[in-house]
């Protein structure tokens, strides 16, 4: 409640004035005239680690292999990691004119049958992703009847961050900010094929914006 109504103040240019980094106050799509946006909705990790522990964060956008091999050593020792992994479902294709898969006008890959009628035009994919592309990652729907699992089907599409609990050499352990209570194990490989960007921060003894010090967790 508290970020979310520092946010709120932000996008009324309350801290115009601040010495703050321009992330910190950017609102993402918070509309004030609409009563139905959030000043929550949608933002970076980035953001809510400097408002609330005054420290910035390490975003890396290749070499994941690399990055999750560090922070699996490091959160063996240290229990104030915070780490999202921002994922899409178009990481898992590549355009190819003789691939067989289509993209709709909705954004959703459609398997190229023997009776599937492909729209003139339509440009053609190669599912690439690592796996079976049946395992349990969703972006459709995130939130909204989800259950308890989080799947990416061959008709993601669009983007979604989740917070990795824990790594092992072949496993990732993530939640959904959508539904913290849930803890989902999800093949390494498999996640991989998916991220497209990696952000962390360690939150030990720093100091946040509206003063505070010691641990945050």
């Amino acid at each position: 409640m508290a970020f979310e109504q520092f946010r709120k103040e932000c996008a009324d240019g309350k801290y115009k004035d601040t010495s703050w980094p321009d992330f910190v106050k950017y609102t993402g799509s918070y509309d004030a005239t609409n009563d139905d946006s959030s000043p929550i909705a949608s933002g970076y990790l980035n953001q809510v680690m400097y408002a609330f522990a005054g420290k910035t964060t390490n975003t890396v956008n290749k070499n994941f292999d690399n990055t999750l091999d560090e922070l699996q050593e490091k959160m063996k020792n240290n229990n104030n990691m915070i780490i999202n992994a921002y994922i899409s479902g178009d990481r898992g294709y590549t355009a190819n004119d003789k691939g067989n898969y289509y993209k709709n006008d909705k954004g959703q890959y459609i398997e190229i049958t023997s009776t599937t009628v492909v729209p003139k035009g339509a440009k053609r994919y190669t599912f690439n992703g690592i796996g079976s592309n049946k395992g349990n990652i969703v972006l459709n729907g995130v939130g909204t009847n989800s259950g308890d699992t989080i799947t990416i089907t061959s008709n993601s599409s669009g983007g979604h961050a989740l917070s990795i609990t824990a790594i092992t050499d072949d496993t990732v352990t993530i939640i959904n900010p959508w539904d913290s209570d849930k803890e989902i194990t999800v093949s390494r490989k498999d996640f991989e094929s998916y991220m497209y960007s990696l952000t962390y921060s360690d939150v030990e003894k720093e100091r946040g914006i509206h003063g505070g010090g010691g641990r945050h967790r």
